[in-house]
């Protein structure tokens, strides 16, 4: 018969529950996470090169429009989700997603070179604010669709694409496995 001894479990179980609280009096800081407080960027990160423009067009190769579109880490951590939801949406390579076979395996892809993914990843509440997004374009893109092709503008056709990203994204992280 196995004897439990009562007094080791008990000491057991109250120096798991002290750990906690000594890294915190000790000082220690995980400074890789920004807590909730501390993100107060709420408007959408502006990407400084742009599509189209004479800049991003003199730029000579992917590899250097990719550098030019990575969200600077002081301002990626700071950002409320809810705006963070937005610059990822408009990421000016985010179609390259739509060029694999799955839309995780296009997620996978350009997360090894844009920061703005992984860092949307680690949220809890992306889910939230990209279903609010929708939600929020939802009657805007109903109407570009309804338009006949001829009639929709470049930056309609763009605005339209917005939503769907959102959309897609949001389904993505709703069937995470590894959540």
């Amino acid at each position: 018969m196995i004897r439990i001894n009562k007094n080791r479990i008990l000491s057991a179980i109250i120096v798991i529950l002290l750990i906690p609280s000594t890294l915190v009096a000790s000082g220690w800081k995980n400074e890789d996470y920004t807590s909730k407080s501390e993100r107060n960027i709420d408007t959408p990160y502006e990407y400084p090169v742009k599509p189209g423009s004479e800049e991003w067009d003199r730029l000579p190769s992917v590899i250097e429009r990719r550098e030019v579109s990575n969200i600077p880490k002081e301002i990626l951590e700071k950002m409320t989700t809810e705006a963070l939801v937005e610059t990822v949406i408009t990421y000016p390579l985010f179609s390259d997603v739509y060029a694999f076979d799955t839309f995780e395996n296009g997620i996978k892809w350009i997360s090894q070179y844009y920061n703005g993914i992984e860092e949307i990843e680690k949220r809890e509440d992306a889910v939230f604010y990209l279903e609010k997004y929708c939600e929020k374009t939802r009657d805007r893109y109903r109407k570009i669709l309804a338009m006949d092709n001829e009639d929709r503008t470049e930056n309609q056709c763009l605005e339209a694409s917005y939503h769907t990203r959102a959309r897609d994204f949001m389904n993505y992280l709703n069937g995470r496995t590894d959540k």
